[in-house]
């Protein structure tokens, strides 16, 4: 059982200010890659890989693994705008919604974090094997993860998890409730640690599994809007066995969205078992 150093431990920025996942295990996580000691969602991961990647089809929204060497310039012209991605088209997002608003939800955030949220998990699809449910999932979640300013920032995250628990707007049931809400609760913060998070241990290790994939996700799109300002516009992930590379094109100064992205990256490169690295560019 990992210790909380060990949990608080899984990923750390190199000398360059990327994030590297480092070997052995904390927190539950796979952090090798390798043994028979992978968690379901490294597992589920490692399925998918073969020795020699090869393009998704054009306008698949899969993850393009060939490109993921190409020089920012190039990979500029590829964007995909995230202006394209309803952030609640879902007829089932209806009672997310309802408490989203009686929470009185910053709108245009939690609609851009969920746009990036989305548009990111697309261009995973790929790498991560996971398909319209868990995107589903994903979106309730992104809505709904800062409802908890309702009662101040301070643990706004646990509040948001409370909330989605409790409330009797929501119509999920009590399982989904409880991924949707763990998810919210990590937006932020401490990562996923079954040995010390009594919910996140009550799931079985597949749904950890989601929970860490879909928090890893919402967390870097909540980076990328951290200014609350909406630069970015489009985005591209490229992908190779060593790294997943966030390519953004923004309005503006995309600094703050970077640097964020960058450091809130951190679940979502220990789960993916790859060095994450975010640039954003005027596009």
């Amino acid at each position: 059982m990992a210790s909380p150093a060990q949990a608080a431990d899984v990923a750390k920025p190199d000398a360059d200010g990327q994030w590297a996942v480092g070997v052995g295990r904390a927190g539950g996580f796979c952090r090798d890659g390798r043994g028979a000691g992978r968690d379901a969602c490294a597992d589920r991961i490692a399925k998918r890989e073969c020795d020699h990647l090869t393009a998704a089809p054009a306008g698949s929204g899969a993850l393009n693994t060939t490109r993921a060497r190409m020089e920012p310039r190039q990979a500029m012209m590829h964007l995909t705008p995230i202006s394209g991605v309803d952030p609640v088209g879902d007829p089932r997002l209806s009672t997310a919604l309802q408490l989203a608003e009686a929470c009185d939800y910053e709108v245009d955030h939690s609609h851009q974090v969920t746009r990036l949220a989305l548009c990111l998990f697309d261009q995973l699809r790929e790498t991560s094997g996971y398909g319209d449910e868990d995107r589903f999932t994903l979106n309730a979640a992104a809505l709904l993860h800062d409802i908890g300013w309702i009662e101040g920032r301070r643990a706004h995250h646990k509040t948001a998890m409370r909330l989605i628990l409790e409330s009797p707007v929501l119509d999920f049931d009590s399982s989904m409730r409880l991924i949707v809400g763990l998810i919210a609760r990590y937006h932020r913060k401490a990562l996923p640690d079954a040995a010390r998070h009594q919910r996140l241990a009550s799931l079985d290790d597949a749904d950890q599994g989601t929970v860490r994939l879909l928090a890893g996700i919402l967390r870097t799109a909540d980076g990328l809007d951290g200014s609350h300002r909406n630069v970015v516009n489009a985005l591209r992930v490229d992908a190779d066995k060593a790294q997943v590379r966030i390519t953004c094109g923004v309005t503006g100064d995309g600094t703050w969205e970077q640097e964020r992205a960058e450091s809130k990256g951190d679940l979502l490169a220990a789960t993916l078992n790859r060095r994450l690295t975010v640039q954003c560019m005027p596009g």
